[in-house]
């Protein structure tokens, strides 16, 4: 309760920003232009200033260039763009790959991100995700600070979400090493920011020295205009044989001032003129180097080297030179958003909905790679696996900055080509003969896989395309086939296994292929006919999970799900969800968590169903699910059951299944007819039906009041009656 009490206090509390938009508007309203009257010793005591701490007016002036002078405008986009733009995913930590808490953290945390929302506090039509939050924090290479203010928000299924409202850094002050917020203009000293209600990103500041190159180019631009306003019309003079004073001078001083007004002379035809050089050899070419010079200078802050954009005729050459030069400056941002982001953020999130302290996953900015580098990593990655090494998928996936899906139908297939024999896809890796042993016989005591009419179907029925195929490709191992499925026993299959190399030569693969396709047919037969209508109209042997007679003694039939926890135990335990050991799911989190959900899955699928042993822990025992019904009206009252929980909380499946495997069990009362299991600030209620199992029947978001209350009578362990 100290833990939860301290995160429940943080996230509890924060539901506002601390920069609004009446703030914003109060703020606005005292704006002024920070380069109005800025010149070299203005610059040179804002900077001063910056190092003492006294940040605002140094941040003022960065915001202001950044907006108006066009080199470093495009420079900080370029920046921004060149990270944000990367794809990001959340990876699991290395060490960690086979603990099955990093997969319970690497789910919550992609839901995270992919739920964050990101806004500008002065232009909050500026909405985003993800994407704008990076742009937005990378403004710190260029500013040095990024400042987020983080408003948290507990959605209905119990997870969490945020909206990161960027603020400018000259809103805060840093004289004692760490960022304060400076709520009222005038303040000297700031209010501490607590850990988690404020992101703060840190970069280089290559706007620092940009602002002092652009302050010369500044300067430069304004001698330049100054300059072309006198020198850049031609001189008119008038020569005349006329005295000065008389008539026909003043006639044309009249017409040279008409055409030229400041750049027109008249003298007298004694006169001796010479011509003052006012072009490139004096002034002109030297205004436009030093301009070209801040330019190139400030792009290769920004960018590691000179731009393709300042870059242009025939001293253009090596002008790429720049691109190893930003790719490490993009690969620096990618590391210093991903570090950033784990530090202040994500610890949070796993903390609230996974109840730990330290993160196992951590989202990845994928920095950029070159492609010469990438072809290279594809040639040794082939040459090795072509030499039967072993190379690590999740190492590639990282080297290449690719994500694995972990939805199946949204993951990319890869056409097989056929092989020798015309079959596409066959497996690389034999599966034991074992396994089609133990199917054919078991099968043989189970009724036929009923057809649309209700007919018995055969599991050979099951085979027919692959025969077909078989037949085309070969029709002696397709009449081998079909004599075995007369009379399916485990002597005739081993038989048939051993002799298709000699059969087939040419095509090695066809031997594990066939055992996997038999197997599976009679797999998905068996299954079938379990749950065609319940198992009472299976054999009593097949119902006990005894040897089938006419077996090895070592080939077990399916056992059914329902049964004694000694027959639970027994070695070779299987159904159709898996693994049914207890002993094994309480060791094995992740097996738990996958059979849970394939229990939950295949009921919700058939709409009806209950299977009393869908999870497994030593604390509380066997949990079961039943179907239940929905309940009626708006809160689905009367509702109870997995069928009800999803009404209530669609989506929320995946949340059960976790909350089942690692939250905290607490009784209800005394009577021990109610079980809590708790994670966070959500629940799992179990009840005993008259049976005394335990099943889920409803799914609820605790308030403070329940919270304690659910939590009052202390933790729950089986006394023996639900094991």
């Amino acid at each position: 309760m100290g833990i939860l009490s301290g995160i429940s206090r943080f996230f509890f509390q924060k539901r506002t920003n601390d920069f609004d938009a009446n703030e914003a508007f109060r703020r606005n309203q005292a704006r002024y232009n920070a380069l109005y009257a800025l010149d070299p010793d203005v610059l040179v005591r804002h900077l001063s200033a910056f190092e003492r701490g006294d940040i605002c007016g140094l941040e003022r002036v960065l915001d202001e260039f950044e907006l108006r002078e066009d080199k470093m405008k495009i420079g900080a986009f370029k920046m921004a763009a060149a990270v944000s733009s990367k794809p990001w995913e959340v990876r699991i930590r290395k060490g960690e790959e086979e603990n099955p808490r990093a997969k319970v953290h690497q789910r919550a945390l992609t839901r995270f991100w992919n739920r964050v929302e990101a806004t500008d506090a002065f232009c909050r039509n500026r909405k985003g995700g993800i994407r704008l939050l990076v742009k937005q924090m990378m403004s710190a290479q260029s500013r040095v600070y990024s400042v987020h203010d983080i408003c948290w928000k507990v959605n209905g299924d119990g997870t969490l979400s945020a909206t990161f409202t960027h603020v400018p850094a000259w809103c805060f002050e840093n004289r004692t090493g760490r960022l304060r917020y400076i709520r009222n203009d005038g303040q000297t000293q700031g209010e501490e920011m607590r850990d988690g209600e404020w992101l703060v990103t840190v970069g280089e500041g290559v706007g620092i020295p940009s602002a002092i190159l652009a302050m010369a180019k500044r300067l430069s631009w304004n001698d330049w205009l100054l300059f072309s306003e006198k020198c850049g019309m031609p001189v008119i003079i008038g020569k005349t044989a006329a005295q000065r004073g008389t008539p026909a001078w003043d006639q044309l001083a009249r017409a040279i001032r008409a055409v030229a007004p400041k750049t027109g002379l008249v003298a007298d035809t004694g006169s001796d003129l010479s011509a003052v050089p006012m072009g490139s050899a004096s002034g002109t070419g030297t205004y436009r180097e030093l301009v070209d010079t801040v330019d190139r200078a400030i792009s290769a802050l920004y960018r590691g080297g000179d731009l393709a954009t300042v870059s242009s005729g025939p001293d253009a050459a090596g002008v790429n030179a720049q691109d190893g030069e930003s790719e490490l400056m993009d690969g620096d941002g990618c590391a210093m958003i991903s570090e950033t982001l784990r530090d202040q953020v994500e610890k949070f999130v796993i903390r609230f909905e996974c109840g730990d302290f330290e993160p196992l996953a951590e989202i990845v900015i994928n920095p950029p790679a070159e492609t010469e580098d990438i072809d290279r990593e594809i040639k040794i990655d082939s040459h090795l696996a072509g030499l039967g090494v072993k190379l690590s998928k999740s190492d590639a996936l990282q080297r290449y900055g690719r994500t694995e899906s972990a939805d199946e139908n949204d993951a990319l297939q890869n056409p097989q080509p056929a092989a020798p024999g015309g079959f596409g896809g066959l497996p690389n890796e034999r599966p034991p003969a074992a396994r089609l042993q133990t199917a054919l016989p078991s099968f043989k005591t189970a009724p036929s896989k009923p057809d649309a009419q209700g007919e018995g179907q055969e599991p050979g029925a099951l085979l027919e395309p692959f025969l077909s195929a078989l037949k085309n490709d070969c029709k002696p191992l397709a009449d081998e086939v079909e004599e075995l499925l007369k009379d399916p026993t485990p002597e005739k299959a081993r038989a048939l296994l051993d002799k298709i190399p000699d059969l087939v030569p040419e095509d090695p693969a066809l031997a594990p292929l066939l055992a996997e396709e038999m197997a599976k047919a009679y797999g998905e037969a068996w299954e079938e006919s379990r749950a065609a209508d319940g198992e009472d109209n299976l054999p009593n042997e097949v119902q006990r999970g005894k040897t089938v007679p006419g077996t090895n003694s070592g080939s077990f039939a399916p056992s059914r799900t329902h049964g004694t926890p000694r027959e639970h135990r027994d070695k070779g335990f299987q159904d159709r969800y898996g693994n049914g050991n207890p002993e094994t799911l309480a060791a094995n989190p992740e097996m738990n968590i996958e059979r849970g959900k394939a229990v939950i899955s295949h009921i919700m699928r058939k709409k009806a169903g209950f299977e009393p042993h869908a999870m497994y822990r030593k604390d509380v025992g066997w949990i079961g699910v039943d179907f239940g019904t929905p309940g009626s009206g708006k809160n689905f009252d009367g509702g109870h059951g997995v069928s009800h929980v999803v009404a209530k909380h669609p989506g929320a499946i995946d949340g059960v299944v976790d909350i089942l495997q690692t939250g905290t069990a607490y009784k209800h009362d005394e009577s021990r007819r109610k079980v809590y299991i708790i994670k966070g600030r959500t629940a799992v209620v179990l009840s005993k039906d008259r049976e005394n199992r335990l099943l889920i029947t409803d799914f609820e978001n605790l308030s403070d009041t329940q919270l304690r209350d659910y939590t009052s009578k202390g933790k729950y362990h089986v006394k023996g009656e639900n094991e």
